[in-house]
C-alpha cells in the first residue's frame, strides 16, 4: 500500500513540475518551431524531459538514502539520466550540429563506463578490453539515437517507455527474487513518470520532451539493459527485443533503406513509417493508437507466452520483427525519404 501511495505522489508531483516548466520555457523560448521536418502545425514548448529526468534522479536519491539501492546505481542511471538529459535540452535550446551531440553522448558513456562495465571485465586481457569498450560505446550511442528516432509523433515514445517498463515490472515480480527489487523500482518509476508526461504529449500534445527526455530514456535504457544481463544472463536480450520489436523494426529498416538509397541519410528527417501514416491519415493519435493496441493485443501475450515458455523466445522475437519490417518497407523511406 505505501509503494501505490509513494508512485502517486512522484506522479502528482511530476504533473506539477510539468505544468511549472510549461511557463519556463515559454518564457525561455524552449521550443520546437514548425519546419520541413515537423509534423506540427504550431510550435510547442518542448525539453520537458528534464521534468522526468530530475524526478527521476531524486527519486534514486531517496531510494539510495533508504539502502534500497547502491551509490554506484545512483551514479550510472541517476546521475548519467540526469546529465544526458541536460545535454537533450542544451540540443533543445541552441540546436547543436550532428558531430557535436556524436560527442557529448560519448562523454555521457564515460559515466557508466567507468562504474559499471569496467568492475565486469577489469580482469580481461588488453586487447579484450579495447574491443569491448569500443562496442560498450557502440552500443550506448546506438541505443540513445534509437530511441531518439522513436520520438517523432506525439504519445509515442512516451506510450512505448510505458509498455517497455511495465513488461520488465512483471518480469521482475514473476522472478519474485529481492536483490532484483531496485530493477523493478527502477522500471516502475519510469512507467509513473512517462504516464505522467503522457497526459500532456497524448495527441494533441501540449509539450514535447525533446531531446531532454529521449536521449535520458535512452541512456537509462541502455543502462538497465546492462544490469539485466548481469542478473538474468544473454536470455534476458531476447525478451527486450520482444517488448521492444516494433520500433526495432521500424527503425533498423528504415535506417537500412536510407544507408542504400539516400547520399546523407544521417541527417534528420520524417521518413519512418509512422510518421508517413500520420500524414497520409491526418492523424498522430489514429497512429499512436493503433501500434499501441498491436502492442497490447499482439506482443504483449508472446511476452507473456516466453515468461512460462522460454524455449519459444528466439523464433517469437524474430516473428514480431516481421510485422514492423514490413510497415517500414511499404511506408518508410522509399514511400517518401523527407
Amino acid at each position: 500500500m505505501s509503494s501505490i501511495i509513494g508512485y502517486f505522489v512522484v506522479l502528482i508531483f511530476t504533473v506539477i513540475g510539468i505544468l511549472l516548466y510549461q511557463k519556463i520555457a515559454f518564457r525561455k523560448q524552449i521550443i520546437a518551431s514548425v519546419n520541413h521536418r515537423s509534423l506540427h502545425n504550431v510550435s510547442t514548448n518542448s525539453g520537458a524531459g528534464i521534468v522526468l529526468s530530475v524526478s527521476f534522479f531524486l527519486c534514486l536519491l531517496f531510494l539510495f538514502n533508504l539502502k534500497f539501492i547502491t551509490f554506484t546505481y545512483l551514479l550510472t542511471i541517476g546521475l548519467g539520466g540526469l546529465l544526458a538529459s541536460f545535454v537533450g535540452i542544451f540540443d533543445d535550446k541552441f540546436d547543436i550540429s550532428s558531430r557535436k551531440k556524436f560527442l557529448l553522448q560519448a562523454l555521457l558513456v564515460v559515466l557508466p563506463f567507468v562504474y559499471q562495465l569496467f568492475p565486469m571485465i577489469r580482469a580481461l586481457n588488453s586487447t579484450s578490453l579495447l574491443a569491448i569498450s569500443i562496442m560498450y560505446f557502440v552500443f550506448y550511442i546506438s541505443i540513445i539515437n534509437l530511441i531518439n528516432f522513436i520520438d517523432g509523433i506525439d504519445g509515442m515514445l512516451s506510450s512505448a517507455v510505458i509498455f517497455v517498463s511495465f513488461c520488465f515490472v512483471i518480469l521482475i515480480m514473476k522472478d519474485n527474487n529481492p536483490e532484483n527489487l531496485h530493477l523493478e523500482i527502477t522500471f516502475m518509476l519510469l512507467a509513473i513518470l512517462f504516464l505522467s508526461f503522457l497526459i500532456f504529449n497524448w495527441p494533441p500534445a501540449k509539450i514535447f520532451m525533446g531531446d531532454a527526455g529521449s536521449i535520458f530514456v535512452g541512456f537509462v535504457f541502455a543502462s538497465l539493459f546492462v544490469s539485466s544481463v548481469e542478473i538474468y544472463g544473454l536470455s534476458v536480450i531476447w525478451k527486450w527485443i520482444i517488448v521492444s520489436s516494433y520500433y526495432m523494426g521500424d527503425t533498423i529498416t528504415t535506417n537500412l533503406i536510407r544507408i542504400l538509397t539516400i547520399k546523407k541519410w544521417y541527417v534528420a528527417h520524417r521518413s519512418h513509417a509512422y510518421q508517413n501514416l500520420a500524414r497520409l491519415l491526418g492523424s498522430h493519435k489514429k497512429v499512436t493508437t493503433g501500434i499501441l493496441v498491436y502492442k497490447l493485443l499482439i506482443v504483449f501475450p508472446m511476452f507473456l507466452l516466453i515468461l512460462d515458455q522460454p524455449k519459444y523466445e528466439v523464433i517469437i522475437a524474430i516473428l514480431l520483427l516481421f510485422p514492423p519490417v514490413i510497415l517500414a518497407i511499404k511506408f518508410g523511406p522509399l514511400y517518401s525519404s523527407k
